[in-house]
């Protein structure tokens, strides 16, 4: 990424937030010029803006529109909110990025994680249990998703193992609704231990182990969040919950068989959502307690960019 040095080129950010503006403020701080971007397509446009950005201009727009209401508009600071957005997206190092935004490393390391963390903050406003329908059997999709980490040195133990990388890695649970383009289930944390790799999707569903009891799961699991009646979907790995969860059978319907296929394969779309950003597609490097925060941000990114380039649809 090419950053115009604000001391040759001054962009000042745009008096009006919209697509448009944000489109070509964007554009302009990552080193395209005026008359380049006059002669390109709008088409060829947003694709240099998600590469550089991860998500539609339309959804920063909503972003930051958001971060107003909550008394963080980064306002004047735009351009450190972009870079916030090109950190999450390319995870380059700290001193890639600061190369890349004219600035001392640490000073562009601190700025990016600073406006990471004002978009993480919108979690709790954007992943909510809620809005089914309440004549619907399965409400959401569920899968258990890996990120890569480094060795934890100060804590060498197997919970950090994970069978799907291989090596040490933090696992989260993630639940998509069925009817819509919205996340309602997002789990995972080292205050409750509920991040370790090594533990079993079904095991983080139900929020502890069958050896613990039903009396010791965690009351905030997404078995207890179920409403009695309703189910998620899920793939073999949560075979054992057959009141919550549906996995595919041999003996469903082929219409059942291609709805629950469906389901999954939407939900994979999703994973790959999240690691088109490359924080959590490459190994985390950072302290690995900054490791949730960063999954929060782009699941807020990825929720609001699914308002303009939603995912298949089920049926």
């Amino acid at each position: 990424m090419v950053v115009v040095s604000v001391a040759t080129a001054p962009i000042l950010p745009p008096w009006n937030i919209d697509d448009n503006s944000i489109l070509k403020y964007g554009l302009l701080i990552s080193g395209y010029t005026a008359a380049s971007l006059s002669r390109t397509g709008m088409n060829t446009k947003k694709d240099r803006f998600r590469s550089q950005f991860g998500i539609d201009p339309a959804a920063v727009v909503a972003c930051l529109k958001d971060l107003e209401v909550e008394g963080m508009a980064p306002g004047p600071l735009l351009k450190e909110f972009f870079m916030a957005l090109n950190w999450l997206r390319q995870y380059p190092t700290s001193r890639k990025l600061g190369l890349d935004w004219n600035l001392y490393e640490d000073i562009a390391a601190s700025k990016a994680q600073r406006w990471m963390k004002a978009i993480a903050h919108l979690r709790d406003a954007k992943v909510v249990f809620e809005g089914f329908d309440e004549n619907e059997t399965w409400l959401l999709s569920v899968d258990g998703v890996h990120f890569k980490i480094h060795e934890v040195r100060t804590d060498p133990s197997t919970k950090w193992y994970s069978h799907k990388s291989h090596g040490p890695g933090l696992g989260y649970e993630f639940g998509l609704t069925i009817r819509r383009d919205v996340l309602v289930w997002f789990q995972g944390s080292l205050q409750d231990e509920s991040n370790y790799a090594s533990e079993h999707d079904l095991t983080k569903f139900r929020g502890g182990s069958v050896k613990d009891g039903k009396d010791k799961w965690r009351f905030d699991s997404l078995y207890n969040a179920l409403p009695p009646g309703k189910k998620a979907i899920g793939d073999s790995g949560y075979v054992g919950e057959e009141d919550k969860i549906t996995v595919l059978r041999d003996a469903h319907s082929p219409e059942l068989k291609q709805f629950i296929t469906r389901a999954k394969s939407r939900q994979e779309a999703y994973h790959t959502r999240l690691k088109s950003f490359k924080i959590l597609a490459e190994r985390f490097r950072h302290d690995i307690h900054l490791h949730e925060t960063c999954v929060a941000a782009v699941v807020v990114l990825v929720q609001y960019d699914m308002v303009s380039r939603p995912l298949m649809t089920i049926r």
